[in-house]
Formats: structure tokens, sequence, C-alpha cells
């Protein structure tokens, strides 16, 4: 191996490691940000399966994943129909962190998330998973009884 791919591996080694060492270093609140956007550049991807899979078992269970794709379907590769949630917040408290802002699609503001029912994320074995705020269990639970 030649000293010049030598020195091209040693630097991108250096990187990571050094990225590795600021990422552990993010606040709680600002690993959760990152979830939230990593889920929704998933979602906005048309990544459902990705998606899914970043829910906590509890949600998994109260809401399949052929309901949740169902539902998710209808933005999913439309023009402009970016989902993003703006101005958003985040509150640790123990093992739980609750976000709100504002949904917007395609720019427009849809909805506001607020502290009457935030999005929860928990943390299991230190990654943070969406769990179902009460806006989400009860679509579940009407997709469930075949109510749309």
């Amino acid at each position: 191996m030649s000293r010049r791919v030598q020195v091209g591996l040693a630097g991108i080694v250096i990187l990571v490691v050094a990225g590795m060492v600021i990422i552990g270093r993010l606040s709680p609140e600002n690993k959760v940000k990152g979830v939230v956007n990593h889920q929704l550049d998933l979602f906005n991807s048309g990544e459902r399966d990705a998606v899914y899979a970043t829910l906590t078992s509890g949600a998994r269970q109260a809401c399949p994943q052929a309901t949740v794709q169902s539902r998710a379907s209808g933005n999913i590769g439309l023009p402009g129909s970016e989902i993003e949630l703006k101005g958003m917040q985040v509150r640790i408290e123990g093992g739980r962190a609750y976000v709100t802002g504002w949904v917007a699609v395609g720019g427009k503001l849809i909805f506001h998330v607020d502290d009457s029912d935030p999005l929860v994320y928990v943390n299991q074995r230190g990654v943070w998973l969406l769990d179902l705020n009460n806006r989400a269990r009860a679509a579940c639970a009407s997709s469930s009884l075949g109510v749309s």
C-alpha cells in the first residue's frame, strides 16, 4: 500500500473516531432531535420498513406494520409532500423524551403537536425509539376496527 493511501485511510479513521466522540457528547435533547430528523428522512424517502423498526415494541404490538404503512402511503413520493417538524422542542424526563412542534407537509403547517399530546420517545438500552401518543394510538385503534 502506498504512503499516500495509508495517510488517506488514517485521515478517514481519525474523522470517523472524531465524529463518534462528538456524537457521544451530544445532549440527550440533541440525540432525540437527530432521531426525529432521521425518522422523517426515512419516511420522506419511502423507507417505511425502516421507520417501523424505530418504534418501541409496545407501539409495534398496538399498531401493526400494515396499518402504519397504509396510513403513511398517501404522502410518500408525492412532490412537495415532505413532512417536517418545525420548531421542534424536546423535554427529557428520565428515560422518556417529549417532543413538540409544528407538523408541516410541503412547507405548509398542518397541526401543532403540543404538550397535551407530544410525540413520546423511550430510551431503550441507549437507543431512542418512538412510542405511541394518544393521537397515534387512536389512529391505530380505528384502523384495527376497520374505521378510516
